[in-house]
């Protein structure tokens, strides 16, 4: 049972949604990240700040961190996330991020939205943005453009 794709999971309605039935299936990665993006603080990370769970989402989880930053936008938490970049190593992330989506060589980056309904449910924020391919959602802070 442990080589199912989330797919094959038995599935559950939940008003007019379809969700798995199974908890163990579901997306810890990513609702650590929104979660954390949501709060403000660490969610399910082993990290102390917000900066540390920023980095690793980068760096490990590429498939979600269009939506991590479309959560910093809707929540709110760009300025604290930027303010607390000493170093300027998240700003050096988020420039190689934003050329190389628009250079159109963001692959790595390609969301799965294998979850988009989970979201839809758990998070209605994000989907108030508006769409992330005509800019709505970005901010420029301090010369660096952030958002989806």
């Amino acid at each position: 049972m442990a080589n199912k794709t989330l797919k094959e999971w038995p599935r559950r309605r939940c008003g007019d949604r379809d969700v798995p039935e199974y908890s163990s299936a579901l997306p810890r990665a990513l609702l650590d990240t929104l979660y954390s993006a949501k709060l403000g603080r660490p969610v399910g990370w082993n990290y102390k700040n917000m900066l540390e769970v920023a980095h690793h989402v980068e760096a490990s989880h590429k498939e979600i961190f269009q939506l991590f930053l479309r959560a910093l936008t809707a929540f709110r938490r760009t300025d604290e996330l930027l303010a607390s970049d000493r170093t300027g190593k998240w700003r050096k992330k988020l420039a190689v991020y934003r050329q190389a989506r628009e250079s159109g060589l963001a692959e790595a980056y390609k969301p799965d939205m294998t979850h988009a309904t989970l979201i839809k449910v758990l998070f209605p924020e994000l989907t108030k943005q508006g769409n992330a391919r005509s800019g709505v959602g970005y901010r420029r802070v301090q010369g660096t453009r952030v958002g989806p």
